[in-house]
């Protein structure tokens, strides 16, 4: 629960920030270890010090930051270990409970900002510094306007609250054991929904497909139903379809769609590799080159996963991160749709290479178990 809770609170480091869930984590794995609750997989560990060896051997490029190696090698330590007997449904229940509570929370502030104009953001009141930056907190949905698109307080922007109540869904709906009571339920689920309504974000659509995987689909598709009904009748009294109809007519060429989805990989990527194609062009690049290209109007590129892999740390870099993201999905114990929807979240449609919340999300969900 608190991956997705104190996912925007930072430690401030001299030129720079590291994320505070990171180093929760870390220090909690450390504390783990020393008590041998935790153990080392050696090869696991060797591919880990390949990765970081060859983030390492990027920061020799001029514009590179010594702080992105940092927050990889914190973030990513968690894929080196083993745990005792646990249940890797006990981590995603938090998940789902906490991006449920945040999607109340997102509807709360979507309404209040509609009817006031007024953003409600406690978190955001933290001193500079101990809140990370360099994240779109939230943004108007209408471009110029005062309703501002929701981040249910707890989420870096509001992709990532999209995200997280899609993923959740898909958890709930295809490999969840059941999750208290009917009505517990489906409060969740109705939660899930505003979330993603209230966000006014496609990152959450990109997963959604994912619902209909699995086994027992006959008996969801009742709940599928009612969530879709759900979702269009609420979008629609908030004035939210008209938007998410906007985005949909335009495909992938509209701003939004395209800057996520189409010109990283056409603007930022060939770029990239042109100049440095076998380890990149250093750590923490990728988002200063798109700051500096945007000089029109159009909407900023953004910097997802696998494009800022491939920009900052070249074909080695993604060939190491491929295998290591194919090592933590291979078991699937959260059932075979519910991880594949991680990975294409992780991957796709937002930068997850060193979120404080993506990449918890995926080495934590399903950690493999030690001998004895």
């Amino acid at each position: 629960m608190s991956v997705v809770v104190l996912q925007r609170l930072a430690i401030p480091i001299p030129g720079g920030q590291i994320p505070f869930v990171t180093v929760l984590i870390f220090g909690a794995l450390f504390v783990a270890f020393m008590l041998r609750r935790v153990v080392i997989l050696p090869r696991r560990l060797t591919a880990y010090l390949f990765i970081l060896a060859s983030a390492i051997a990027t920061t020799l490029q001029p514009d590179a930051s010594p702080t992105s190696v940092i927050q990889l090698a914190l973030l990513w330590a968690p894929f080196v270990f083993a745990v005792g007997p646990h249940s890797p449904h006990a981590f995603m229940r938090g998940i789902v409970v906490a991006s449920a509570v945040a999607g109340g929370l997102g509807l709360l502030q979507s309404l209040v900002s509609r009817s006031s104009g007024v953003f409600l953001d406690p978190i955001g009141v933290l001193p500079p510094g101990y809140v990370l930056d360099r994240f779109n907190t939230t943004y108007p949905v209408i471009f110029g306007g005062s309703w501002m698109k929701a981040n249910g307080v707890f989420f870096l922007e509001p992709s990532f609250l999209s995200l997280a109540c899609a993923l959740s869904l898909v958890y709930v709906f295809t490999g969840a054991p059941r999750i208290g009571n009917s009505i517990g339920r489906a409060a969740i689920g109705v939660a899930l929904v505003f979330g993603m309504i209230s966000s006014v974000a496609i990152s959450g659509l990109v997963v959604v497909p994912f619902l209909l995987a699995g086994k027992g689909l006959r008996k969801r598709l009742l709940a599928i139903a009612a969530a879709a009904v759900l979702t269009l009748g609420v979008a629609a009294q908030l004035g939210i379809w008209q938007e998410f109809q906007h985005r949909a007519s335009g495909g992938l060429d509209s701003g939004s769609n395209s800057a996520r989805l189409v010109r990283p990989y056409t603007e930022l990527v060939p770029d990239g590799l042109a100049d440095s194609p076998v380890l990149g062009q250093g750590p923490g690049t990728a988002r200063r080159a798109v700051a500096l290209a945007n000089t029109d109007w159009r909407t900023e590129t953004t910097t997802p996963t696998l494009a800022k892999a491939l920009y900052e740390y070249g074909l080695v870099g993604v060939a190491l991160l491929g295998a290591a993201v194919l090592s933590v999905a291979r078991r699937y114990r959260l059932g075979l749709a519910a991880m594949l929807a991680i990975v294409v979240a992780f991957v796709l449609p937002t930068d997850g290479l060193t979120s404080s919340f993506l990449v918890p999300l995926l080495l934590l969900a399903d950690m493999p178990e030690r001998d004895g």
